[in-house]
C-alpha cells in the first residue's frame, strides 16, 4: 500500500514538472 502511494506522488510530481516545462517552452516560444 505504501509503495502505490509512493508511486502515485512520483507520477503527480513528474506530471507537474511536465506541465511546467511545457508552460515554459510555450511561454519561450512567444518570446522568439
Amino acid at each position: 500500500m505504501i509503495s502505490i502511494l509512493c508511486c502515485v506522488n512520483i507520477l503527480k510530481i513528474i506530471f507537474e514538472f511536465d506541465s511546467a516545462c511545457l508552460m515554459y517552452n510555450r511561454d519561450s516560444s512567444k518570446i522568439l
